[in-house]
């Protein structure tokens, strides 16, 4: 999922089902960015950052990061009763310990925040004080 600030550059994130209806995506059909006026497109990219999202200036480093597993790995859950978990691990530690297929498996959100709690995610009450986050 790609989103477009009006600062420029871009917001890029690999989802799975979970963070898809989080952020109101159709897990089926494309979604074109183009339909969103300006203020839809920074509050759609503000809700990819609660989810880890990175910023780039195009989408080509995006595509490279993803090969390059010297890359920290950021994964946030957001739980209904507020807050958020986040796991921030090393991108070769976290392919080692299959990080990514345990996160990907969570069927809902809650299930996500379990996950990451059981892979030593870190809670924090306060969002805002999450600096993997901004």
């Amino acid at each position: 999922v790609v989103g477009y600030p009006s600062t420029g550059g871009n917001y890029a994130l690999s989802c799975d089902g979970v963070e898809l209806e989080f952020l109101g995506v159709d897990r089926f059909e494309r979604t074109y960015t183009e339909r969103r006026d300006a203020d839809a497109e920074d509050a759609f990219c503000a809700k990819m950052r609660m989810l880890g999202a990175r910023r780039w200036e195009c989408e080509v480093d995006w595509e490279l990061s993803v090969m390059d597993l010297d890359c920290d790995v950021v994964v946030a859950g957001w739980p209904a009763s507020g807050g958020v978990w986040v796991l921030k691990m090393d991108g070769r530690r976290a392919r080692r310990e299959g990080v990514g297929c345990k996160v990907r498996n969570a069927l809902s959100m809650e299930e996500r925040c379990a996950v990451l709690e059981r892979l030593g995610g870190v809670f924090y009450q306060e969002p805002r004080d999450c600096k993997d986050l901004e």
